[in-house]
């Protein structure tokens, strides 16, 4: 019952305008707030399930110190839009300082490799980026100190992060990328240091003395509407080498930003001699009423290996 109540809820406020709603502004300073609901039912690992998909509240404030000098704060809180009841989780908390496009973070973040790594990854729901590195830490959110620039078209940015879900190991990460017109090109690697992979009961699962990963990619647009990618990784898990590549096509197909794409992601293990991950996403988003931050979108993602386990997934998304 809370599941159709809240499936209700997010139809309900779908013509909302898609803008976080700015609670506080003056000439030096502002605050805002804003989230995502999201939500899918589908087909995976031989069942039906309906999930959440990182549902979250966003704030974010800025105030200017001096002239070319803006201090940042963000925060962001995940819940579980299936289930109230479950407590919210911080998924971001950072401050910064921007000195005239170049700034200065600490706090929980996004790492810079998961910033630019993910340029081929046009899906919905399951993600392609993330697969390449096997969720270790360095890849994705962390504890961190970060510092991001830029120099006309080349931006780049580096960090060293930490997380206690990993037993306070700590990881490196570095990026760089160039914004050429219809081409983007971009590079970026991470570095982690036994990094004791932990499930959300802190029960070690896994482990890795050292962690590479490398990812060198390359976007194009090819119309106004069309665009194509494809990144190539390099893994390196101990004594474990792994190579990937990951590419995708993506088609807007209306001014609203509604969208139909597809994707292949493949990773081969050098040392077993084997393909671990070859899987096809092709899925479409659809903006319900222009102006608002309601879609509707279906996924499926078919395992060229193991075809049973492929999914299917169909939901909902609301940006606010």
């Amino acid at each position: 019952m809370k599941k159709v109540l809240m499936a209700v809820a997010v139809l309900m406020i779908a013509s909302l305008p898609l803008t976080a709603a700015e609670v506080f502004s003056s000439d030096t300073a502002s605050l805002s707030v804003g989230g995502r609901i999201k939500t899918a039912a589908g087909y995976s690992d031989g069942d039906f399930a309906w999930e959440d998909g990182g549902s979250r509240i966003t704030i974010a404030g800025e105030k200017i110190l001096a002239d070319g000098v803006t201090a940042f704060a963000t925060y962001e809180f995940g819940f579980n839009s299936l289930d109230p009841s479950k407590a919210p989780s911080l998924r971001l908390g950072h401050v910064g300082v921007d000195f005239n496009g170049h700034t200065i973070t600490a706090g929980r973040q996004w790492s810079m490799y998961d910033d630019f790594a993910g340029m081929a990854d046009y899906t919905e729901w399951n993600g392609g980026a993330s697969n390449a590195n096997e969720g270790v830490l360095g890849g994705g959110r962390g504890n961190a100190l970060q510092y991001a620039g830029s120099f006309g078209v080349v931006s780049f940015g580096a960090d060293v992060q930490y997380d206690e879900a990993y037993n306070n190991d700590w990881a490196a990460s570095g990026a760089i990328a160039a914004d050429l017109g219809a081409l983007n090109v971009a590079f970026a690697t991470s570095y982690a240091a036994n990094p004791f992979y932990t499930d959300e009961n802190g029960k070690t699962t896994d482990a890795y003395d050292n962690t590479v990963v490398m990812v060198l990619g390359a976007e194009y647009s090819v119309l106004d509407n069309l665009s194509i990618a494809a990144t190539g990784s390099f893994q390196m898990f101990d004594d474990v080498y792994k190579i990937g590549q990951e590419a995708g096509i993506n088609f807007v197909f209306d001014g609203n930003g509604s969208n139909v794409f597809f994707g292949n992601n493949f990773v081969y293990n050098l040392d077993a001699g084997e393909v671990e991950m070859n899987f096809l996403s092709l899925g479409a988003a659809y903006r319900i009423l222009p102006g608002s931050g309601f879609y509707v979108f279906c996924e499926a993602m078919f395992d060229l290996d193991e075809i049973e386990d492929s999914e299917f997934w169909a939901g909902v998304r609301y940006s606010f």
